[in-house]
This record gives C-alpha cells, structure tokens and sequence, in this order.
C-alpha cells in the first residue's frame, strides 16, 4: 500500500488505463469532470480529485473516494477505508456502512451523476478533450448513467483482497 497519495495535476492525460475517455465541464464551470472506460468495461468517473466513482461492466459501484475517504464494495454494502499512518507503518481501517449513511452515499452519488444527465439534456455539458478523438462517448456515459440510476441493484460483489 502507498504511504502517500498525492494530487494528480492533469486527470485526462494520467487516466491512461481508461481507453476511451473525456473530459468536460457543466455549465461552463471548473473543475472539469473526467469519464471513461477500461478495456474491460469498467466506468471511472473523477469529479477532479474528489470524488471518484469506479463501476464494473454491469454499471454497479466497486469503489469511490468520497470526502477523503476510501470506499469499497462488499456486496451488500461500502467500506469505508481509512489510512492511520504512523511513522513506520500504514494501516488500513476498516468500517463498514450502516444503512442509513448507506442510502444517504448513493443518494448523494447519484445526484452529482443526475448533474452530468441533466447538463446534457439541457446543452450545458462542454467537451474539453476526448480520446479517440472521434467518439460519442458522452452520449454512451448518459446513457450507462440512466441506467445505473434507474436501477434498485448499484453495488457490486465483493472485491476479493490479495491472498
């Protein structure tokens, strides 16, 4: 595990694991927003540094940084993770999510995605830069992200840890 995170200065040119991805802004105002997928089908989308949403191929949520904070499925509901560092170690800890901090995480995630919908639909969503340069790319991330909001299931299974 890193012993220390630090700020990405450019997210579009860094992403470089996202295949296809964009960066724009709503209603002309920074910071810009950057969306795309893994070869695998996997969706991240970074509103600047936080937060960050990571879905799997079937648009259900693997992972967020949500107000400083690590989160990750468990299937049923998020942990969230916290680095305690010491100045020898790093150790994770770990919280699992009742169910009302649960509901008000997604209720939360979803509006800040509903913004991106509903920029779109209202022609106030400015593309700054996409690669492959010639791509609908945005029209596909409104859509993944109706469907995604749409839908009861929004959590993925579990992520396995390293054994």
């Amino acid at each position: 595990m890193s012993r220390h995170e630090s700020d990405r200065e450019d997210i579009m040119a860094e992403a470089t694991a996202l295949v296809r991805r964009v960066e724009f802004q709503l209603n002309y105002e920074p910071p810009p927003i950057v969306a795309g997928f893994k070869r695998s089908g996997h969706l991240s989308i970074y509103f600047d540094q936080d937060p960050v949403y990571h879905f799997d191929e079937n648009g259900l949520l693997r992972r967020a940084y949500v107000g400083g904070h690590l989160y990750r499925t468990q299937g049923e509901t998020l942990a969230c993770l916290d680095r305690d560092r010491s100045a020898s170690a790093t150790h994770l800890m770990r919280e699992d999510l009742e169910t009302a901090a649960l509901e008000k995480f997604r209720i939360e995630m979803l509006d800040r995605l509903k913004s991106i919908v509903e920029a779109f639909g209202g022609d106030r969503l400015q593309v700054l830069r996409q690669l492959p340069a010639d791509d609908d790319f945005v029209r596909e991330l409104v859509s993944r992200i109706q469907q995604l909001s749409s839908s009861p299931s929004w959590l993925a299974p579990i992520i396995r840890g390293k054994r």
